[in-house]
C-alpha cells in the first residue's frame, strides 16, 4: 500500500514536470519572438552618422573634462554598447582632462587611461596638492610632453623646479603655472629653464610665481595673464615679451610703494585687462604707454571703485584715447558718494563700444549720453552695453538718450561724419534675476519697438536670452 502511494505520487510529479516544461518551452518561444522584434527595431539615434553622434557627444561634455562617472564623456560609456564604442572611437573626447588628485597612484591611473584614447594633441590640467613628491607628475608630463598643446599645473614649487629637465614641448601653445607656496628660487641663481623648449608657446599665465625665477621663451608670447604678481614682475614681463598683444592683471602679491617702476612703452598691446579696485591692480597704469591699445577692461565682479583710482586711470585714458575703441567698466562704488567719474568718457572720444556694469550708479552718464544736450559726448559710439542691471534701468531718460542717437537725429553724413549712429543697445541681466525684475515696463515697450523700427538692435535679458522681441 505504501509503495503504491509513492508510485502514484511520482507519476503526478512527472505529469507536473512535463506540464511545466511545456509552459517553459512556450515562454522561451515567446521570449525569442519578442527578442526578434527588438532586434529588428532600429533606434533612430543609432542611425545617425558617426560624425553627427560624435558632435552631439562633444556638446554634451563639459568644458572642463573630469573623470566623473556621472558626467560625459564617462557617462556615455555606460548607456549602451553602441554608444560606448562610439565614445571610445572619438579621440577629441579624451584629449582634455581637468581634475584634482590627492594621490599619485590615482593621478597616474586616470590620466594614463584617459589619454590612451586621445589623439595627437592633449590638454591637461592637474591639481596635485596633497603630496610634495614630484616624481609622479614629472613622469606623467615627461611621457606626454610631445603631445601637450595646453597645460595647467596647480602644485608645489618644488614640483615645478623638478620639471626643468623635461623638454622639448613641440606643440605646447598655452601654459598656466600656479604655485601653492611662494618659495620659488629667485635671481640669486640661474633661472629655472622650465618649459624653455616650447617654441610654439604663445599664451602664458603665472600665479604666485615670479617671472624672474623662470627662463621662458618670452619674446614669442602674444598673451600674458598675471595673477597675484607684483608691479615690478608685471613690468618685467612687458619688457621681456615684446610680441604681446593681450595683457591681463588680476591681484597683487604684496603691498608695494608707488613709483617703484620705470615708465614702459609697448607698441604691441591691443587689449588690456586690469582688475583694479581696492587691491590696487591698477598701479601698473601710470607706467604704461600703449599707443596701439584698442580694448581696455577695468574691474571685475569682486572689485570696487574708489576715488584714489582716478589719479591713475584718468591720465592713462588720456594717453590711450586716440586708439581706444572698446572700454568695459565693471566696478561697484566702494562708498555711496564715490561714483565712476563721467570724465573717463569725455576724454575717450573714439570709443565705438562701451560696456558699463551697474549703470544705476552712474548718475550723470545718461544726461551726457543724450546727444541733444551734449553733442560732443562719445561721438563715435555704436554699441552700448548695460550689464548687471535690471529692467528698471529702462526709463524715460535712457529712451531719450537712445532716440537722440538714432538715424533720424544723427547729423547728415554728407555734412558731418564726426558723429556715429548707435547700432546696438544691450542690457544684460544677471542669470538669477527674478521674474518681477525681468519685466520691461509696459509704458516703454512701444518706445523700444519704435527704436527697433529705426534699425537699432536691442537685446534686453540675460546674455543667452533676449526677452525683447
Amino acid at each position: 500500500m505504501f509503495l503504491d502511494n509513492l508510485r502514484r505520487r511520482l507519476l503526478d510529479l512527472e505529469d507536473s514536470v512535463s506540464h511545466q516544461e511545456h509552459l517553459l518551452q512556450h515562454l522561451k518561444e515567446q521570449r525569442a519572438a519578442v527578442q526578434l522584434q527588438l532586434d529588428r527595431f532600429v533606434y533612430p539615434i543609432l542611425t545617425l552618422p558617426l560624425e553627427i553622434t560624435s558632435e552631439i557627444f562633444l556638446w554634451c561634455s563639459p568644458r572642463d573634462f573630469a573623470a566623473d562617472p556621472s558626467e560625459a564623456p564617462m557617462l556615455l560609456l555606460q548607456v549602451c554598447r553602441a554608444w560606448r564604442a562610439i565614445a571610445l572611437s572619438v579621440p577629441v573626447l579624451w584629449d582634455s582632462i581637468d581634475d584634482e588628485f590627492t594621490t599619485p597612484a590615482k593621478m597616474e591611473d586616470v590620466v594614463t587611461s584617459w589619454f590612451s584614447r586621445a589623439g595627437a594633441r592633449l590638454f591637461l590640467k592637474l591639481s596635485y596638492i596633497s603630496d610634495p613628491e614630484s616624481a609622479p607628475m614629472h613622469s606623467l608630463i615627461h611621457r606626454h610632453a610631445s603631445r601637450l598643446q595646453s597645460l595647467k599645473l596647480y602644485t608645489h614649487s618644488q614640483c615645478l623646479c623638478d620639471l626643468a629637465d623635461i623638454r622639448p614641448f613641440p606643440l605646447l601653445r598655452d601654459l598656466y603655472l600656479c604655485s601653492y607656496n611662494f618659495d620659488m628660487p629667485e635671481s640669486t641663481g640661474t633661472p629655472i629653464p622650465v618649459f624653455s623648449g616650447a617654441p610654439l608657446l604663445r599664451h602664458l599665465s603665472l600665479e604666485c610665481i615670479s617671472p624672474s625665477a623662470l627662463l621662458m621663451p618670452w619674446s614669442p608670447l602674444t598673451k600674458f595673464s598675471a595673477f597675484e604678481l607684483s608691479l615690478l614682475d608685471c613690468l618685467d614681463v612687458l619688457r621681456l615679451a615684446t610680441s604681446l598683444s593681450k595683457f591681463h592683471r588680476h591681484g597683487v602679491l604684496e603691498a608695494e610703494e608707488t613709483g617703484t617702476g620705470q615708465p614702459l612703452h609697448h607698441s604691441g598691446i591691443t587689449s588690456l585687462t586690469v582688475a583694479a579696485g581696492v587691491h590696487s591692480d591698477d598701479d601698473v597704469l601710470p607706467f604704461l604707454t600703449l599707443p596701439c591699445l584698442q580694448e581696455f577692461r577695468l574691474g571685475d565682479p569682486s572689485h570696487s571703485y574708489n576715488k584714489e583710482m582716478n589719479t591713475r586711470i584718468l591720465p592713462f585714458l588720456s594717453r590711450a584715447s586716440a586708439t581706444l575703441r572698446t572700454f568695459t567698466v565693471d566696478l561697484l562704488p566702494l562708498l555711496p558718494n564715490e561714483l565712476v567719474p563721467i570724465e573717463w568718457f569725455h576724454i575717450t572720444t573714439h570709443l565705438t563700444t562701451l560696456d558699463l556694469a551697474y549703470p544705476q550708479y552712474m548718475r550723470q552718464f545718461l544726461h551726457a549720453l543724450d546727444r541733444r544736450r551734449t553733442p560732443d559726448f562719445l561721438p563715435k559710439l555704436e554699441n552700448l552695453v548695460y550689464s548687471k542691471g535690471s529692467s528698471d534701468q529702462v526709463n524715460n531718460q535712457l529712451l531719450d538718450a537712445l532716440q537722440s542717437r538714432g538715424p533720424d537725429d544723427a547729423p547728415d553724413s554728407d555734412t558731418d561724419t564726426s558723429c556715429a549712429r548707435l547700432e546696438t543697445f544691450c542690457q544684460i541681466w544677471p542669470e538669477n534675476v527674478s521674474g518681477l525684475r525681468a519685466r520691461i515696463p509696459l509704458e516703454h515697450v512701444a518706445s523700444l519697438r519704435a527704436l527697433v523700427s529705426r534699425r537699432l538692435h536691442i537685446h534686453i535679458g540675460t546674455r543667452d536670452m533676449n526677452t525683447f522681441h
